[in-house]
C-alpha cells in the first residue's frame, strides 16, 4: 500500500506518528510530505520531525492508495494550499481512500467531498464537516473516508486503516505485535 501523509507546521505529533508507525509496521510505503518548503516540519508541543520529501519534489501522487492528513491547532492552514486540494480532489475522484484525524476532517468537509458520509472530528469542528453526518466516536469509516476524533484515537486509527486497506487479519497481527490491549 502506498500512503502520502501531508504535514504543515503545527501538526499534532501523536496524531501523525502513531498511525504512520502502525502503517509502516504493516509494511505500507508511507511517504511523509512537507508542504512547508523544507523537510523539517515543526509540530505542536516543541516536537518537530523530518519528512521524507517536499511536496514540490513529488511529480505524481496518483500511485497513492490512501491520503492521510494529521490534525492539530493549525489545521485550517491546509486550506491555503491549492496544490494539496488538487491532489485530494483527484484522489477522491479516483475512488480512493482518504483519512484525517482531529480537526483535519474539516478539510474534506470544506472541499465538499464529505457530503452524504458519516465522519468524526475533534469537538468544535463538527460544523466544518459540511454535508456529513457527525458521529461521536473515536474512529468512523464511511465510503472512502476514515476519520478520527483526536490524539487519543491515533493508535486505533492506525489499526482501522489496516483493517480497511488490507484486512482485519493484518490489523490483528500488528495489534498483537505491539501488545495493544484496549481498556475494557
Amino acid at each position: 500500500m502506498k500512503v502520502y501523509a501531508f504535514f504543515i507546521d503545527g501538526f499534532e505529533p501523536t496524531e501523525a506518528v502513531a498511525p504512520i508507525d502502525i502503517m509502516r509496521r504493516a509494511k505500507y510505503d508511507v511517504v511523509m510530505v512537507s508542504l512547508m518548503g523544507r523537510l523539517q516540519v515543526d509540530g505542536a508541543h516543541g516536537i518537530s520531525l523530518k519528512t521524507d520529501v517536499l511536496f514540490e519534489d513529488v511529480k505524481d501522487f496518483t500511485d497513492a492508495d490512501l491520503i492521510f492528513l494529521p490534525g492539530g491547532g493549525t489545521t485550517l492552514n491546509y486550506l491555503k494550499y491549492d496544490h494539496l486540494k488538487s491532489v485530494v480532489m483527484s484522489h477522491y475522484q479516483a475512488g480512493k481512500h482518504l483519512s484525517a484525524i482531529c480537526a483535519a476532517p474539516m478539510v474534506y468537509g470544506t472541499y465538499g467531498i464529505l457530503k452524504g458520509e458519516k465522519a468524526t472530528c475533534y469537538p468544535g469542528f463538527e460544523k466544518d464537516l459540511i454535508g456529513a453526518e457527525f458521529v461521536h466516536a473515536s474512529v468512523v469509516t464511511s465510503g472512502q473516508f476514515i476519520t478520527a476524533a483526536g490524539a487519543g484515537a491515533a493508535i486505533y486509527l492506525g489499526f482501522k486503516i489496516l483493517e480497511v486497506m488490507s484486512d482485519k487479519r493484518v490489523s490483528d497481527l500488528i495489534r498483537q505485535s505491539v501488545n495493544y490491549q484496549p481498556e475494557s
